[in-house]
């Protein structure tokens, strides 16, 4: 198996020339967000040419896939170290699960050829990953020209100023919420920009996230989700209105503000 889906990369290379699909004209970094929802359709295929070879295995000599399978367990391939953080375990095999998922449905809607052809248009969110719907349909997130955090703390160096994407704040939301509400929550991200600095002096750090929600319901759902994190991780709050909430311990603060735009 192992074998087969390693193959299928030499041939997407072949192909599509997979190592250069990270790379942006402009010499700009992608995000991380971005970066993972390529990974999810480069590994995402493989995993599903993977699954159909094992399937036609199967149908031929059902023996034949069972010693197929126990030599591939065999190899150590299909574990990941003991001890690996969770977060990490999701991130490392999200590629693989969601994205032969997002494969699959691309091949539903129009086959091989629907699949090959999203190399030439690649996914630029992991919402596509999510939910292909929005990839088949051109859904693109929305750019938030947020503030500049730099501006506020112009000492401060900056480590992140880029899109957290649904992935990943569903992961952050993992931090107070079960992964079922995670999801919930995430569901229905437009767009969004983390910004993250640390001050060289003291080793503080300081962060934010603005983002923008298909409507203003899942918006509100997102507000009330973080409110329920808010009190699983701080506890008591220390401000408490209807479009902030703050809370704060030793280590943080942390407020959360709902603010209605012009767009969605």
């Amino acid at each position: 198996i192992i074998f087969i889906h390693e193959y299928t990369h030499a041939l997407q290379d072949q192909h599509f020339q997979i190592d250069s699909l990270t790379e942006t004209a402009d010499e700009s970094e992608l995000s991380p967000d971005q970066s993972l929802a390529i990974t999810s359709l480069i590994e995402g295929d493989a995993s599903a040419v993977m699954t159909v070879y094992s399937q036609e295995i199967a149908m031929q000599n059902p023996l034949a896939a069972v010693v197929l399978l126990a030599e591939t367990f065999q190899s150590g391939g299909l574990t990941l170290p003991e001890g690996t953080p969770g977060m990490l375990v999701r991130e490392l095999t999200f590629p693989y699960e969601a994205g032969m998922s997002f494969v699959t449905e691309l091949y539903q809607a129009g086959g091989w050829e629907a699949v090959n052809a999203a190399y030439a248009n690649l996914p630029i969110s992991t919402e596509q990953i999510l939910h292909p719907e929005k990839y088949l349909s051109g859904e693109a997130p929305l750019i938030i020209e947020s503030y500049a955090l730099s501006d506020t703390l112009p000492d401060w160096t900056s480590l992140y100023d880029t899109t957290l994407g649904e992935f990943y704040l569903r992961e952050h939301l993992r931090s107070g919420l079960n992964s079922v509400e995670a999801r919930d929550a995430a569901a229905g991200w437009g767009g969004d920009r983390f910004q993250l600095l640390i001050n060289p002096e003291t080793g503080d750090q300081a962060w934010t996230l603005s983002a923008l929600w298909d409507t203003v319901d899942e918006a509100n759902e997102f507000f009330d989700y973080y409110t329920e994190l808010g009190a699983a991780v701080f506890g008591e709050t220390i401000e408490n209105s209807a479009n902030q909430i703050c809370w704060a311990s030793e280590a943080e603060t942390r407020c959360l503000m709902r603010v209605r735009t012009g767009a969605a």
